[in-house]
Formats: structure tokens, sequence, C-alpha cells
């Protein structure tokens, strides 16, 4: 009669399976972690765009005037002065480093405050007014320290989402 051999895995192979779980684990977290950071930043963005449009909305609707202040220090803005919006953990104002250039400009760096929007005595304030004109025109730029989104608005109030490949390049999405 043939002695059959024991049937089952041994300690090193368990140990083994383990720490390639373990490392493919690791792996997925970090994985996951990039992307969540990029959903949080084009959830920022969206946010600004929706705001900015539903803004322009208004004021072609009620011919009101309407305002948005960026509020960088604070991670904010106001809407019209009543509603602040905070931008989701982890997003701020400004562009990450080695962005070096403006969609618009592209010899021209970033402003460090990551808003362009600047008028006659004011500073980071999109004011729409009747007929739908944004005085003055100007960008948003959002960062979550590795990628930066510009949203980027005209004096008709079109408004044009950015993503920054680095240095000068943006590409329009």
């Amino acid at each position: 009669m043939r002695q059959l051999g024991r049937k089952g895995i041994s300690l090193a192979e368990l140990m083994t399976v383990i720490a390639v779980l373990g490392i493919l684990a690791l792996f997925a977290d970090i994985s996951m972690s990039d992307y969540h950071r990029t959903v949080r930043l084009q959830s920022a963005a969206d946010m600004i765009l929706t705001d900015i449009r539903q803004a322009r909305f208004t004021v072609l609707t009620w011919g009101d005037p309407y305002r948005i202040d960026f509020e960088p220090k604070t991670a904010s803005y106001l809407v019209n002065g009543a509603g602040r919006v905070k931008l989701p953990p982890g997003i701020s104002f400004g562009s990450a480093a080695g962005v070096t250039g403006r969609p618009s400009d592209p010899h021209t760096a970033p402003p460090a405050d990551g808003i362009t929007f600047r008028g006659e005595g004011t500073e980071n304030r999109a004011e729409f007014l009747p007929k739908g004109l944004v005085v003055p025109t100007g960008a948003v730029y959002l960062t979550n320290g590795k990628d930066t989104l510009a949203i980027t608005v005209t004096v008709n109030g079109h408004t044009t989402a950015w993503r920054s490949s680095g240095g000068s390049v943006w590409v329009e999405i």
C-alpha cells in the first residue's frame, strides 16, 4: 500500500500568502488615497463652477446684482453675502509646486492666494451685474498639493475648467 502525503499548508506558505496580501493592500491604500484626493479636488471645482453658473443665472433671471467673495485664508467663499461654502478637507486655493503659468497667460505664474479677481477697491470678488456681466474677470485656482485645477470666468460669465499638466501647460476639462 502506498502512503499518501499529508494534505494542508505549512506555516511558511501561510506567512508568504499573508505577506503578499499585505503588500497588495498597501498599494491599494496608496492608490485609493490619491484617488480620494483627486475626487475632492474635482468636487471643489464643481461646487465653485455650480455657484458661478447659479450666480449668472440668478442675475439674468431677476436682474439683481450678485457676488462671490473668495477667502483663501479660510479655504472658503461667501455666496452673495449669505452662504459660506467651505472647501473639502485637503483642498486649498492656490497652485501646486511646479505650476508656472496660467491658462490664459503661460508666462505669468498663478497668484499665491489662488484668486485673480481684482477690482477697484475689492480683491477676490467676482461680481455679477445685470445682463450677466462679470466684473472683474478672473480665475480661481484650486490644489490638493499635487494637482491643480483652474476655473476661468470671462466678462460675459462664461466659465471654463482647466487641469494643470505642470509647468505652463493646461488642458481644458
